[in-house]
């Protein structure tokens, strides 16, 4: 028994890392953006020299598969630009950012997340709790959650889709023709 709580309590010590998300790509289809985990990620998407540049500072990223490599600790390039990304950000309040160029799905998960589209047609769906969704120019689907979410669209015809209507709501057209 006494040496029963040491190692009981040895092992509440040892903290695992946080879930990263994990960086794909398959040529001809896209990249693929996926986080299991509960942590905070703040993710943006660009391009950068024909390459898909995934960059997560708050949770670093990791490459997974042949299409992708870690660039450094917060960064993974993927050979399949240009071409289109699709992300479940998973638990956390993240931040998702789109670059110009870049043609973005994104599912936020559960959590209160931020998440902006470029240029491009962006399909951006939030979650659970309260999340903003920040179409940008383009034509977008933009989708709520339950939570009170705030949905902007921008310049471009937007079509917001909210299953779940509440006084907490805000859809916001912008000048866009929505």
């Amino acid at each position: 028994m006494r040496l029963a709580l040491p190692l009981a309590l040895a092992g509440l010590a040892i903290a695992g890392p946080a879930q990263a998300a994990t960086v794909s790509a398959t040529p001809g289809f896209g990249v693929d953006i996926q986080d299991e985990g509960s942590e905070v990620n703040v993710i943006a998407v660009d391009l950068v020299g024909g390459q898909v540049r995934v960059r997560d500072t708050a949770t670093p990223p990791v490459a997974d598969g042949m299409s992708c490599s870690q660039a450094d600790a917060d960064t993974v390039l993927c050979d399949v630009a240009p071409a289109a990304v699709f992300a479940n950000l998973g638990g956390g309040g993240d931040t998702f950012t789109t670059g110009d160029g870049v043609d973005v799905t994104v599912n936020g998960g559960a959590g209160g997340d931020t998440i902006t589209g470029g240029n491009l047609d962006d399909d951006l769906l939030g979650g659970s709790e309260a999340d903003q969704l920040n179409g940008g120019a383009g034509t977008d689907q933009i989708e709520g959650g339950p939570g009170n979410d705030i949905e902007r669209g921008g310049p471009g015809v937007d079509f917001f889709n909210s299953f779940v209507v509440d006084s907490g709501m805000v859809i916001d057209t912008d000048p866009g023709n929505d």
